[in-house]
């Protein structure tokens, strides 16, 4: 008989694995802590809300740039340059459509806690540096701010329905999750346009920035205390060839890297697109020319516009 001790009842409770039933069925993932049988109400209502947020961020920072770009652009010295003025939202909204598949899949491999966690920290330093960018005076660098707070917020938005999809049983309550979070995007999107603009108006439009960074310093704390562990945490078994990696490549290429052969915002091609629109000759101009309204010479004859006048008074 062997000696062994046996493991404690407790230990082997807290790291019981469950298969996963996706493609994946090589890997092995923890139950979560606690189970949702166990968790109290309040906090899978507030863990609900915590979820629905992500999406109002996302919506929110969508406008926090667009509504407020004259004075954004005003403050670069950049007012009259259209090209530069769209990529303030641009940068953002093309990183988020860009990683947001990707970074779905790495919450699935390294936990969607963990991942969400993380995209919240990296949102308020991003969002910081893009309200400091004003006194650098390069757009060019709060471009750069604006696609890397996209960056975070593409591993924020899917690791958050990842956590309600994977933690909340199937049924009405997940239908009623889900819903919520989807119901919720319009408001986030004219919060965000309200708050940047009155900021922008009776204060400077970087407190738009700063206040979504303490925003996502609370919020990131109040996740490690509501969010429950072990929500799909890869327990062992998990190999790079988990990860799609030439999928990915073709995947970013494909969405983002297009943006190569577009002219450049001020560059010559688009200047010359520009300068080719405005020197169409307008349609009054290319329509053929009317006879003169005045009396013709010869007798008999009528001018144009008094056969016009004429047939519209004998038309019955």
């Amino acid at each position: 008989m062997s000696n062994e001790a046996l493991p404690d009842p407790e230990t082997r409770s807290k790291t019981s694995l469950q298969v996963s039933e996706t493609d994946d069925a090589d890997l092995e993932f923890m139950v979560p802590e606690p189970p949702f049988e166990n968790i109290s109400r309040l906090r899978l209502l507030t863990f609900i809300a915590l979820m629905a947020t992500s999406q109002i961020i996302a919506q929110a920072l969508l406008a926090q740039s667009l509504v407020p770009a004259p004075y954004t652009a005003k403050s670069f010295g950049v007012e009259d340059d259209q090209g530069q003025i769209s990529w303030m939202t641009a940068a953002y909204s093309l990183s988020v459509g860009t990683f947001i598949l990707i970074s779905g899949r790495v919450g699935d491999l390294l936990g969607y806690k963990k991942v969400y966690i993380a995209s919240y920290l990296s949102l308020a330093l991003w969002s910081l540096l893009a309200g400091l960018s004003k006194y650098s005076g390069s757009i060019e660098f709060f471009d750069i701010c604006r696609a890397l707070q996209g960056l975070s917020v593409s591993a924020a938005v899917p690791n958050a329905l990842g956590l309600m999809g994977h933690y909340l049983p199937a049924g009405k309550l997940r239908n009623l999750a889900f819903g919520f979070f989807g119901a919720v995007a319009p408001l986030g999107f004219v919060l965000g346009g309200l708050m940047s603009s009155v900021l922008a108006q009776f204060a400077t439009w970087p407190w738009a920035f700063y206040v979504t960074a303490i925003v996502s310093v609370g919020k990131t704390a109040v996740s490690i205390l509501v969010i429950p562990e072990n929500v799909v945490t890869v327990h062992k078994n998990l190999t790079a060839h988990h990860f799609d990696l030439y999928g990915a490549a073709t995947g970013i290429s494909g969405l983002s890297g297009w943006h190569l052969w577009l002219p450049l915002p001020g560059s010559s091609a688009l200047l010359h697109t520009r300068s080719c629109r405005n020197s169409t000759p307008p349609l009054s101009s290319r329509s053929p020319a009317l006879p003169s309204a005045g009396p013709a010479s010869g007798s008999g004859s009528t001018t144009r516009s008094d056969s016009l006048t004429t047939s519209s008074a004998s038309a019955p």
